[in-house]
């Protein structure tokens, strides 16, 4: 039912058609019993699947793939923590040495207005730098006028849900026991990681600029955050750069930990490290990330960017 009232209202909002479709008649989820998985809901990407991915996207490369931009998509949605509609409509903006920042022309919904987002490049074992190939495949097949980083590689047309969720089962149907790999699996990576390596709720925050309960409502209006540090500092492009960077060094050294254990990349054995090593581990990963960011203070602009950069460079 839910999935048949979803389209209904994309063809109220969109199509204009006369249907009466508000949130009052919206079907529920019956819960599962036990507290069971739902079906439906997407498998939450294990770290085992980001580097698997990793790999194959360097494979894909190699053998001029068009799939190989879903599969960076996915990688860029886990390290980046953002979500598949805005990675889609992003293009190049500035580039680091440990990084790229990419413009987005509008939100969700197209009542947000421009925005930017940082991607840090995350290089694990043999694998390939996602986002530094998401940057490159716009520069390489920029046409007039094109304003989606993630598109159909023969057309330039955006690349829809459907088709991106379609080459994600094909690349991962070999290592995927069960569940649905969709981009929902890829943006809890992020604040999963956030959580087995017990960071600040303010790490989080500078991680996706999520907005925790700001009304209330799991608690009934009882308890609210305030929002207002994180909202208004005038650091929080940097502080951005700087907790995703660390996460995905973090990232980096805990699965090279793991495979020192000879273990599996898996949730319970990044806990099992964090319980053994963690504080060793995650102050070397920070002191790099802050290092990297501080000795490279102007980025490249993308071109057709440079007055915006240097703008922005010069209010910081």
């Amino acid at each position: 039912a839910l999935p048949r009232w979803q389209s209904l209202g994309f063809a109220a909002r969109h199509l204009k058609a006369p249907i009466p479709v508000t949130p009052a008649n919206r079907p529920r989820r019956q819960a599962t019993a036990g507290g069971a998985r739902d079906p439906d809901q997407a498998t939450v990407a294990e770290p085992e699947m980001l580097v698997y991915l990793t790999q194959q996207l360097a494979v894909l490369k190699y053998k001029g793939d068009s799939r190989s931009v879903a599969v960076a998509a996915a990688i860029v949605q886990a390290v980046a923590c953002v979500r598949y509609q805005h990675l889609q409509r992003a293009v190049p903006w500035a580039e680091y040495d440990h990084g790229c920042v990419f413009q987005v022309y509008r939100g969700k919904t197209g009542g947000r207005a421009a925005f930017r987002f940082y991607a840090p490049k995350v290089q694990v074992a043999d694998g390939a730098d996602a986002t530094a190939h998401l940057w490159e495949a716009f520069m390489r097949h920029k046409g007039p006028g094109r304003s989606f980083l993630v598109c159909a590689a023969d057309t330039g047309y955006p690349l829809s849900l459907a088709a991106y969720h379609g080459a994600l089962r094909e690349v991962c149907k070999d290592v995927l026991a069960e569940g649905r790999v969709t981009s929902y699996s890829f943006r809890r990576f992020a604040p999963t990681l956030a959580a087995v390596t017990a960071r600040s709720w303010e790490f989080r925050m500078a991680l996706g600029g999520w907005r925790e309960d700001v009304q209330g409502r799991a608690t009934g209006g009882s308890e609210r955050r305030n929002l207002m540090p994180a909202r208004y500092s005038g650091r929080r492009e940097d502080e951005e750069m700087r907790a995703k960077l660390a996460q995905a060094r973090g990232l980096i050294a805990l699965y090279d930990e793991t495979v020192n254990r000879m273990e599996s990349a898996t949730w319970d054995t990044f806990e099992a490290v964090m319980d053994a090593r963690g504080d060793e581990l995650l102050q070397r990963t920070d002191q790099d990330a802050f290092q990297a960011i501080t000795a490279e203070r102007r980025p490249q602009p993308a071109p057709g960017r440079e007055a915006e950069v240097a703008v922005a460079i010069a209010r910081r």
